[in-house]
């Protein structure tokens, strides 16, 4: 499948942080300030062993930039390095077997879970669609899309890039009216500081990541975000929330006709929500109920859950209000809040690729302790202040107003 394909999106698929990214493999492993002497030299070994020469292979290879995005999954996730270093060696092998690094990484990270499909890499790859998920999708067709911008393609490869591209962008218009509705909220608050910076990040998800999906009213930035979430509804055959009550005072307008009352859904809060009485009672109560499920991507159910999906469940359960499917999107809800701020019931997130953007989500639970969905031990709850989770943190969000 595709044999021509080269790969030339070094930047576009780039998995890892700048300041790594020219380092090699071994040059990776000394510099992560999370490790101890001791773990170092242990993962030095394991790699060595796993890649021979190519532990030292330029570091802007993409095959050893995706192997230095799965070990720091791995170390963020607690695997064994020997474990950890043929996993990522594995990954490097893929890219060279035209398998996107986003795919060629996940499907590493699955593996960490004990859980990954029985469709192989380059599977998953090419029937993309049949197997998608919502955190993968638009890396994936960001990559598929400067493919075939930029490499020498057949006819056929042309034409199964382009069907792909078009069925994975299909699947992604639910997770734009997500977004859309998302900006319909934010737009109706107060128009602070924090407002106009999540506006902006939202505005550059849209177009990064949503070119193309939907039709491209969608996305004109002239039109507001509430009238656009209603497009596109109607696109999808949904029915449309009404616009979000601004909090602020608006001018007065003439008055209309009344209209039928739309179908009522949860909440997805742009502010902090009033939680219910006994709020913390409830979140401790459904976190506990959670611990030791297994983990799995695109998971949202007790028989196996991803990190988003666990947040958004512990979330509908313990205070009836709907986050979005995906960390990035969840990391755009609430208030901003430091790390020393923290308190129960905050959305804590990661960067565990090494990807510089969020990858990963808990729920924090008061004394240093924050609950997350790891993807080699499932649900489990675990102290932030570890070196590993220090340096893979991002940012929080504050969801209840207490």
């Amino acid at each position: 499948m595709l044999p021509s394909l080269l790969l030339l999106l070094l930047s576009a698929a780039d998995v890892t942080s700048a300041a790594s990214r020219s380092q090699t493999l071994l040059q990776y492993i000394d510099g992560r300030d999370d490790l101890s002497e001791a773990q170092r030299a242990e993962w030095r070994e394991a790699v060595r062993i796993e890649f021979g020469g190519k532990a030292v292979k330029d570091g802007t290879d993409e095959g050893v930039t995706s192997a230095k995005s799965v070990i720091a999954a791995a170390i963020f996730n607690g695997v064994p390095p020997k474990s950890a270093a043929k996993a990522a060696y594995d990954a490097y092998h893929d890219t060279y077997r035209y398998v996107p690094p986003p795919i060629a990484v996940g499907y590493q990270l699955l593996k960490f879970a004990g859980r990954a499909p029985k469709a192989q890499p380059r599977e998953l790859a090419f029937n993309f669609p049949r197997y998608f998920n919502e955190e993968m999708a638009p890396d994936v067709v960001r990559y598929w899309v400067q493919l075939l911008q930029t490499a020498k393609l057949t006819a056929s490869e042309k034409a199964q890039l382009t069907r792909n591209v078009e069925k994975t962008r299909e699947l992604m218009r639910p997770m734009l009216r997500e977004r859309l509705w998302l900006g319909a909220e934010l737009e109706a608050g107060a128009q602070t500081p924090q407002v106009r910076d999540d506006l902006r990040q939202l505005q550059d998800e849209l177009q990064l990541d949503f070119a193309g999906v939907g039709k491209a009213a969608s996305l004109d930035v002239r039109r507001s975000y509430h009238e656009r979430y209603v497009d596109l509804s109607r696109e999808l055959g949904l029915p449309a929330k009404a616009r979000p009550v601004s909090a602020a005072p608006t001018a007065p307008t003439k008055p209309t006709a009344p209209t039928t009352p739309a179908t009522p859904e949860p909440a997805k809060p742009a502010r902090p929500q009033t939680p219910p009485t006994g709020w913390l009672a409830s979140l401790s109560s459904v976190v506990s109920g959670w611990l030791g499920v297994p983990y799995l991507w695109g998971g949202l159910d007790k028989r196996g859950v991803d990190c988003s999906g666990f947040t958004r469940s512990v979330y509908a359960s313990a205070f009836n209000i709907e986050l979005p499917r995906n960390s990035r999107a969840q990391a755009l809800l609430g208030e901003a809040v430091g790390r020393d701020g923290l308190r129960a019931g905050d959305l804590v997130f990661f960067d565990t690729l090494e990807r510089g953007q969020i990858t990963h989500v808990g729920i924090y639970v008061g004394d240093d302790q924050f609950v997350h969905a790891s993807s080699s031990k499932g649900v489990v709850r675990a102290a932030l202040s570890e070196r590993y989770y220090v340096r893979a943190y991002l940012s929080s969000r504050r969801l209840l107003a207490h």
